[in-house]
């Protein structure tokens, strides 16, 4: 069991390039990351090590359950006024307290017909209130609350207090690269081309295989509540519908072992 002094928050590094700036999102209501003067492409915008180091799941745990339980384990407990839980580590309650969403009145709506985030994720949330501390007085809706920060901000190797705040784009205009090939462990984000001055920073939150499949849409509406835009979107209609139906079928065939094997990337 994880003991109650254990703090996930970890002192590394962490470099943001100052050609950023964090401000309100053009689309969303939210925040998003900007550059403050022209960038070439290739150059490295932000290299970061994770707040929270994201811990192997137990049993049928998902990543994101997992580190919302690994945080809840921590010392902390649930504020009366708003019904969120607070971590008493000064650096890993900001780090929180500034995720979408911020508060109960911030949890996004469904798409479409899909039910709300509260009925799709009761059972996490249930087993988020059991497996917290009696004396954290973990609610349901500081649970629900917590999981979504995590499913709406977390990367497979952790959350990150820089990375968080770059918002979606299925044509990126920036790619984060795995941290696994960094010696200090950090997560970089590099221009994929020309950026202009005080044009917001996006990356993909979906594996590329994704962006060009109707599956993009279940991924991004089932984690992050949201569709893209149709300005935003890259044709669905994937290459194996132009093709013979022996290769078609072959590729289909491919595409199931790799998301068999792939579980959770790097990307979000």
């Amino acid at each position: 069991a994880l003991s109650r002094r254990a703090a996930p928050v970890v002192a590394r590094s962490m470099l943001l390039e100052s050609c950023l700036d964090l401000r309100p999102a053009a689309a969303g209501g939210g925040r998003g990351m900007y550059t403050r003067f022209p960038v070439e492409a290739g150059a490295l915008l932000i290299a970061e090590a994770p707040s929270v180091v994201a811990p192997e799941p137990r049993g049928a745990e998902t990543r994101h359950l997992a580190t919302a339980r690994h945080v809840l384990c921590t010392p902390g407990a649930t504020r009366e006024g708003s019904g969120a839980w607070e971590a008493e580590d000064e650096g890993l309650r900001t780090l929180l307290a500034d995720l979408h969403p911020r508060t109960m009145a911030d949890i996004p709506e469904p798409c479409g017909s899909d039910p709300p985030p509260a009925q799709q994720l009761a059972g996490q949330v249930a087993y988020l209130v059991r497996a917290a501390p009696p004396a954290a007085r973990v609610t349901p809706r500081a649970a629900l609350l917590h999981l979504l920060k995590l499913r709406c901000n977390m990367f497979h190797s952790g959350l990150y207090r820089a990375l968080s705040m770059i918002n979606h784009s299925c044509s990126p205009n920036a790619v984060k690269l795995d941290p696994r090939g960094d010696p200090g462990g950090r997560s970089r984000v590099h221009a994929l081309r020309p950026l202009r001055a005080g044009e917001e920073v996006r990356i993909s939150y979906l594996h590329s295989r994704l962006l060009r499949r109707a599956g993009r849409d279940e991924a991004l509406r089932a984690q992050h509540y949201f569709l893209p835009s149709p300005g935003d979107a890259p044709p669905l209609d994937p290459p194996e519908a132009r093709m013979p139906s022996g290769r078609a079928a072959a590729c289909a065939d491919v595409e199931r072992a790799l998301d068999g094997l792939e579980g959770d990337w790097e990307e979000e």
